[in-house]
């Protein structure tokens, strides 16, 4: 694989990780499910086996990113979600001031994203 393509490939996975811990939501205040139905799970049983599958899938992928990106640096860290935010706004709102770049973090993840095998077979 080449050094543009696995790039490009770890800026996609960065932007969907971002995504997909932006869009956990702590539960806070008073339950919005009666006690009684709280445990109620509803069947799986005419889910797409595909379609379940390829779910977790994502929720593994996901996790092995946020490994990665946990590995790196604090700086290097801030320089990822700094990015991926000015990128959500589609402005330049929030700026880094330490030395360290997005572009640096890219190149420092790439290594680490591919002892993981995230580039594997995309």
């Amino acid at each position: 694989m080449k050094i543009e393509e696995e790039r490009q490939l770890a800026d996609e996975l960065l932007v969907e990780w971002h995504d997909w811990t932006d869009s956990y939501r702590p539960a806070l205040g008073v339950d919005r499910v009666s006690a009684s139905c709280r445990e109620a799970r509803s069947s799986r049983q005419y889910d797409d086996s595909t379609e379940a599958s390829c779910g977790r899938l994502h929720v593994n992928e996901m996790q092995s990113v946020a490994f990665c990106v946990y590995q790196l640096p604090i700086v290097q860290q801030m320089a990822i979600g700094l990015e991926m935010r000015n990128r959500r706004t589609s402005a330049r709102v929030w700026r880094n001031d330490s030395a360290d770049t997005y572009e640096n973090a890219l190149a420092a993840i790439r290594p680490l994203m591919r002892r993981r095998g995230l580039f594997d077979g995309k």
